[in-house]
């Protein structure tokens, strides 16, 4: 194999496709990153065999051929290098790596390719496509409510549900909920269960804006769901089991409702936060009485008292609440206000838009000592 490609298109690729590269392994095949040259394109992939992260770049292909680097080292020397073209050239005989970049030359040994991991996606039953910045936040909006406890099964992961017009994402602990749904173009009905590190680490390297009209083809089958946007293809193992009926979880009736600037909520609940700790849950007590909601925090250093003007329907309630949730949930919000919906200090808490029902956020209340 000999090729010549730009350093910072090369450098910027590793850094995407190094990202499924396990962190702990014993295999030196899973510790590499396979490269393909062909047809004037190098094709770069690694995979941790839960998912796989492929990219594809133009570069001048002078002798066809593929190898397996070491992904830690190849990517710290093209890296290092200055931002010039870059020269691989591989020998099959000496298994060696030349890497040269004006006065810089390295050497590395690779691996024979014959013994990487073939990840197939036959049989493909689902196909949408789905705007890339829509996803990104659909992800970043739900997964952080997912538990990371292993032990939880299904929970691990993000369901997703495609419908004829809709898209919707659900992510359960146990002790919060986050769904997050959005009209799609009409599609096929699927169920589908994704583990939420994997689905944030797509999301982390989708490049997407506000006016970025691109979209994402997304393909499931029976184990496996795969993301193609630009030159990029990731392909994910599903998660097997069934998902807990959220619909069931979600409170139908409320005694209580509270319209609230969501950016003062949040600026009070990071200070009141200050003083909370593990050890008591990070607890936030809210006393909401008439036109106010008090939020204060206590500890053996000290005390932290906020106050905050509110809209509210029903009657005035005392409850705590972990401060880390909330302060997750509504960074993600983007909207100014908010309605959070009540019943007692025991049942759950349910924080939505002031119309309509694009999200929904549940979270159980801490007993207060």
């Amino acid at each position: 194999m000999k090729i010549n490609c730009n350093q910072a298109v090369l450098s910027k690729t590793l850094n995407v496709v190094s990202k499924a590269v396990p962190t702990r392994t014993t295999s030196k095949i899973l510790e590499g990153i396979l490269l393909i040259a062909k047809d004037g394109k190098l094709i770069l992939s690694a995979t941790d065999t839960n998912i796989l992260i492929e990219e594809t770049i133009d570069v001048e292909v002078i002798e066809e051929g593929e190898l397996i680097v070491p992904s830690k080292l190849f990517t710290n020397i093209v890296r290092m290098l200055p931002n010039e073209n870059i020269s691989l050239t591989f020998s099959d005989e000496s298994k060696e790596l030349l890497v040269t970049c004006k006065n810089s030359i390295s050497k590395l040994i690779g691996f024979s390719s014959d013994e990487y991991p073939k990840i197939k996606t036959e049989n493909i039953k689902t196909k949408i496509n789905i705007n890339k910045n829509l996803f990104k936040k659909m992800v970043q909006k739900t997964a952080f409510s997912a538990s990371v406890e292993e032990a939880k099964g299904v929970l691990i992961g993000v369901l997703i549900e495609i419908s004829e017009n809709e898209i919707k994402m659900v992510a359960i602990d146990g002790f919060r909920m986050a769904i997050n749904k959005s009209e799609i173009k009409g599609t096929e009905k699927t169920e589908i269960i994704v583990p939420a590190k994997l689905l944030l680490d797509v999301s982390k390297i989708i490049n997407s804006d506000e006016e970025d009209e691109n979209e994402i083809l997304i393909q499931t089958n029976n184990n496996k769901i795969v993301f193609n946007f630009d030159n990029t293809k990731v392909i994910i193992n599903l998660l097997n089991g069934e998902f807990i009926k959220y619909n069931n979880i979600v409170p139908k009736n409320n005694d209580i409702s509270i319209r609230v600037m969501k950016s003062e909520l949040s600026e009070c609940i990071e200070r009141a936060a200050i003083l909370t700790n593990e050890l008591n849950h990070n607890l936030i007590k809210f006393s909401i009485k008439d036109t106010e909601m008090e939020l204060s925090s206590l500890s053996e250093v000290g005390k932290i008292n906020e106050i905050i003007e509110i809209i509210k329907d029903g009657p005035d309630i005392e409850i705590g609440f972990n401060s880390r949730y909330l302060i997750d949930l509504l960074k993600v919000i983007e909207d100014e206000e908010i309605m959070i919906y009540m019943t007692n200090s025991v049942s759950p808490c349910l924080i939505k838009p002031l119309t309509g029902d694009k999200y929904v956020y549940l979270i159980l209340p801490v007993r207060i000592n």
